[in-house]
C-alpha cells in the first residue's frame, strides 16, 4: 500500500506593491512586530522565569494588543506565536550551554500570515493589514510559475519580508503536494565515511575532493588563528562563509548524484546508517575538523538526499549501523579484523573488496523488506554494480 506523504517547498516571490499599498504595508510591519515586543515582554519574567505557553501569553496580552493596535485578530496571534517560539528557542537555547539574551523584533522583522490572512493566487497575493487588505501582483521566473502552477500543490502559510536597501517586498511562499512513495523497486545501500563521503551499493564513490578542501581550509584557518590581527580576524569571519558555503554546495552535489543513482537502478528506498548509533566504526576522527564533518555534514547530506528522493517518489530510511564494517557482504562472517583501514579482507569465506563499498552493501541489504510472498521471495532487491541481489533467493 501506498504511504501518503507531503513534498514541502517554499517559493520567493517580488511583489508589485502600489505607493498607497506600500504605506499599508510598512505600518502593518510596524504594528506586527510592537505586537511581538509587547508578548515577548509579558513572557519575560524578570524574576527569571520565561514563558513561552501560547495559551498563557494569549490569555495575557491579546485583549490589550487588539485594543492598542490595528491589526487584524488573525496577525495579532501570529506575532504571539512568533513571540513564544523566539522565548522557547531562547531558553532552549541555555539549556544547551548557548549564550542568548532577550528576544528583541526590528520594526521591520517578517510578518508570518497564514489561509486567514492571506490569499495565495497564482498570479496574485492579497494581505491583510493595518488598513484593510491590499493586492499585489507577482514579479517572478518560471521557477516559479513551475510550482505555482501545478494544482498539486495547497498553500500552507507564508512570509512578508521587506528589504529596505531596495525597497521592494518578497513573499516567501509555503506550498505542499502529496508524495506517493514507490511500490516497487530495487534499495540502494549508502555509507559515508571520510575518504570518500558516499560510496553505494552499485560501485559509485562520491566527494573524495570534499576532505582535501575541508583539511585546507582548516589549515589556513589554524594559521590565521595564531596571528590574532583584526585583519586575520576579518578574513577568518570571511573564510567561514566560503567555507559553509563551499560544504553546502558540494552536500547538494553528492545528494543530487545519489537520487540520480537510484533513480538510474529503478530503486524504491536509499539506506542509510543511523547516525544516532555511529560509534566512529574503525575510524578514529581524531580532530576536530573531522568530527564536525562527521556529525554535521553526514546529518545535512541525508536530510538534502531524503528531500531531492522525495520529489521522485523515493524513501530514505535509517538502519542500524553496528557491525556493517566488520561483516562480510558475501558470506555474512562478521569480525572485527576482517577490515584493515580502506580494504576489506573476509577470514572466513576470502571475499575481498574495498571496505566502504562492502558496507555499503550491508546497509542496503538491512533495508530489505522482511515480508516474502508465496514463492519465498522478498519483495525487494539490493542494488549492485552488475544488476540487483536478492539475499533470501539462495
Amino acid at each position: 500500500m501506498n504511504v501518503p506523504n507531503y513534498l514541502k517547498k517554499t517559493v520567493k516571490v517580488k511583489l508589485d506593491v502600489d505607493e498607497d499599498d506600500k504605506d499599508k504595508l510598512l505600518g502593518t510591519f510596524r504594528q506586527f512586530n510592537r505586537s511581538c515586543n509587547k508578548v515577548v515582554e509579558a513572557g519575560w519574567n524578570k524574576s527569571g522565569d520565561k514563558n513561552y505557553n501560547k495559551m498563557e501569553l494569549h490569555e495575557e496580552t491579546y485583549r490589550d494588543i487588539k485594543d492598542e493596535l490595528d491589526l487584524t485578530a488573525n496577525l495579532v496571534c501570529s506575532a504571539r506565536n512568533r513571540a513564544a517560539e523566539a522565548i522557547k528557542k531562547v531558553v532552549q537555547g541555555w539549556s544547551n550551554g548557548k549564550k542568548a539574551s532577550k528576544p528583541q523584533f526590528d520594526k521591520y522583522s517578517s510578518i508570518l500570515y497564514d489561509k486567514r490572512s492571506a490569499t495565495i493566487k497564482d498570479r496574485y497575493c492579497t494581505l491583510s493589514t493595518v488598513d484593510g487588505r491590499i493586492e499585489a501582483e507577482y514579479v517572478i521566473g518560471e521557477y516559479q510559475k513551475k510550482h505555482l502552477d501545478d494544482k498539486n500543490y495547497e498553500f500552507r502559510s507564508c512570509t512578508l519580508n521587506y528589504e529596505r536597501d531596495k525597497d521592494e517586498f518578497y513573499l516567501h511562499i509555503t506550498i505542499r503536494k502529496p508524495v506517493l512513495y514507490r511500490n516497487e523497486g530495487n534499495v540502494l545501500g549508502v555509507d559515508l565515511g571520510m575518504k570518500n563521503i558516499a560510496v553505494t551499493s552499485t560501485g559509485k564513490f562520491l566527494g573524495e575532493d570534499m576532505r582535501w578542501q575541508k583539511n585546507h581550509f582548516f589549515r589556513v584557518k589554524k594559521g590565521l588563528q595564531g596571528k590574532g590581527t583584526q585583519s586575520a580576524m576579518r578574513t577568518l569571519k570571511d573564510m567561514a562563509g566560503r567555507e559553509n558555503r563551499y560544504t553546502e554546495n558540494k552536500l547538494h552535489n553528492i545528494s543530487r548524484e545519489l537520487v540520480e543513482e537510484a533513480e538510474k537502478h529503478n530503486c524504491k528506498t536509499i539506506a542509510f546508517e543511523d547516525l544516532k548509533e555511529i560509534r566512529d566504526k574503525d575510524e578514529k576522527f581524531n580532530s576536530r575538523l573531522e568530527r564536525q564533518l562527521h556529525s554535521w555534514g553526514f546529518e545535512k547530506l541525508q536530510k538534502f538526499t531524503e528531500y531531492k528522493a522525495k520529489e521522485k517518489g523515493v524513501e530514505v530510511v535509517r538502519v542500524k549501523s553496528e557491525y556493517t564494517s566488520q561483516t562480510c557482504s558475501k558470506c555474512g562472517h562478521t569480525e572485527k579484523s576482517n577490515r584493515n583501514g580502506s580494504q576489506f579482507k573476509c577470514k572466513e569465506c576470502g571475499y575481498e573488496v574495498n571496505a566502504d563499498y562492502n558496507a555499503a552493501k550491508n546497509i542496503g541489504t538491512r533495508a530489505l523488506p522482511s515480508d516474502k510472498s508465496s514463492d519465498g521471495l522478498s519483495h525487494g532487491q539490493l542494488a549492485l554494480k552488475s544488476g540487483t541481489l536478492n539475499p533470501t533467493a539462495a
